[in-house]
Formats: C-alpha cells, structure tokens, sequence
C-alpha cells in the first residue's frame, strides 16, 4: 500500500511539473500568429522573413509558408486559417476587387487597404519593392545607346537601330504590356525585331546573343546575376505590384506592437534586397530558410 502511495505522489508530481512547464512558455510567449505564403520562391522566402523575425521577437509562429497559391491563401487570410502574409497591391486590385489596373504605387495602395477595411483586412504600408514588369537589356546594348530607363529605349527605337526584343507573343496583345509601353513611350518595336518565345526562355535568349532586351520582372533573380541592366519606368507605363503585409485587422487589435514592428521588417524589403533572396535560393541554391536569416542577421534585426 505504502510502494503505492509513493508511485501515486511520484505521478501527480510528474504531471505538475509537466503543466507548470506549459504555463511558463505560454507566459514567456508575446502570443501566437500563424503566417502563411504562397509557393513560389520569393513568396516563400519573404514568408520565411516574417515567420523568423517574428519568432525572434517572441512570439509562437505556427509556419504555414507555402499554404498554396492566390485564390488559396486569400481564403485562408480571410477565413482566419493565417493571420497573415506578405501580397502585392496589383493582385488585390485586379484579383480581389477585379479592378483595372493602377499605375500609381500610393493609389493602388490606397485603393486596396480602403476596400479591404470591410473584409476586416489590414494591408499595412507597403514596402519599395514592386514586382512589376520591366525591361531588361545587355550590359552591352545598356552601354551602346546609354541606357538608364525605357524612354533611352523608346529614343533608340526611334532613331531607327535594329533593337532585338524576346517577350512571348501575347505581351503584344495584352493591354498592360507591349501595347501600352509603347504607346506612353510614343515608340514602336519593328516586326522584324520581334522574337517571341515562351516565358522561361527569355533570359536564355539573351545570353545566347540572339536578342537584347526583353520583358522580366523587377526582382528577377538572374538580372543581378548576370548583370542585366533593368530599366526604369520613367513614365510608369507598367501596373505596380508593390509588396505589402497583410494581416487580419482582428490580430493587429489584439497585439498593438505588431505593426510598428513589422514596419521594420517592411523598411529593408526593397527591388535590390528581394532580388538578391530570389538569386540565392533560385541560383546559389541556398535553402529558403537559410537564405531568409542570412538577410534578417545582415539588416541587423535577429543576431
């Protein structure tokens, strides 16, 4: 009776010791956030960003990063399966609210975070990065006609050089692309300098020598490795994409330090810094996670 006795108190204590340790990483906790990303590289890799720097602040981060693609993480944002994740401003224009496109980085802003005031969605400031469309040429063509933005480009066009473009066929049939770059540059691309290939081979086609420019993204992580010049959008002719936190107004209420803290993390996402995370992950073939806290270490906000 008394061995009983003994092995009896031995487990009420084991079980004390158990819930006490619970109650203590719960205390320890700032609270708990789940973020989410879709499935390409730098959606994943901003993803895994924010699921480190929040961590590192102390809070318990449940890693959703690679939850699925728009329609999916929308309606998990939405539903309240995330709290948050990082999107761009021309999705939620032209996706969510199947508006037309915005030219203007403050305007789409501004247009998006106020229709999604009644979805209980915020859409915190947005970072400098903007996932647009851009031109990207040879460091040689870039040197022989003194590139810096499309309008030298449009010039040389003008000025009757035979400039070879690679973009898929369609960018000259929808009316955010070709056609509307060369209307606000008042310029025209001859059907002789036009060669068209799948999207994919594009970057390939340059190396090769057989075009000069061509149709990227901004943050592409090949421009930065092998020296592409991208041009600016000196007049705005692209739809911007800037990359922006969103979060469920319901989680920012319930942890008041959270939006001035990821207005850090924010702050240090530019065109530059997403481009090089993209280059490491998609070229160096550094891991996701590594490549996300190397840049937190470099920016100073984990150790």
């Amino acid at each position: 009776m008394k061995r009983k006795l003994i092995i009896f108190i031995a487990l009420v204590v084991c079980v004390v010791s158990l819930v006490g340790c619970g109650n203590t990483k719960d205390k320890n906790s700032k609270g708990e956030i789940t973020i989410g990303s879709k499935t390409f590289t730098e959606s994943l890799v901003l993803g895994s960003v924010m699921v480190q720097y929040l961590e590192d602040l102390g809070y318990t981060v449940n890693d959703e990063t690679g939850l699925g693609e728009t329609a999916i993480i929308r309606t998990a944002l939405t539903s309240g399966e995330i709290d948050g994740y990082f999107e761009y401003t021309g999705t939620g224009l032209m996706q969510f609210m199947e508006h037309e496109p915005v030219f203007d980085a403050e305007e789409a802003y501004n247009l998006v975070s106020e229709w999604d005031k009644d979805n209980d969605i915020t859409w915190l400031p947005y970072s400098s990065a903007n996932n647009t469309y851009v031109m990207v040429a040879t460091p040689e063509l870039a040197e022989k006609y003194k590139l810096k933005n499309v309008s030298d480009l449009a010039k040389a066009y003008n000025d009757g050089n035979s400039i070879t473009l690679v973009t898929a066929a369609e960018s000259y049939e929808r009316p955010d692309m070709m056609p509307r770059l060369m209307e606000v540059y008042d310029f025209n691309v001859p059907n002789e300098d036009r060669l068209n290939l799948e999207l994919g081979l594009f970057y390939e086609a340059m190396k090769n020598g057989k075009a000069e420019v061509t149709t990227g993204f901004a943050t592409d992580g090949i421009i930065e490795r092998d020296g592409y010049v991208p041009l600016e959008d000196d007049k705005n002719a692209f739809a911007v994409y800037s990359i922006a936190p969103v979060f469920r107004t319901e989680v920012l209420e319930k942890y008041p330090d959270l939006e001035a803290e990821i207005a850090k993390l924010t702050d240090i996402i530019t065109n530059e810094s997403v481009m090089s995370l993209n280059s490491k992950v998609d070229i160096d073939k550094m891991s996701v996670e590594e490549a996300a806290k190397d840049f937190l270490v470099e920016n100073g906000l984990i150790k």
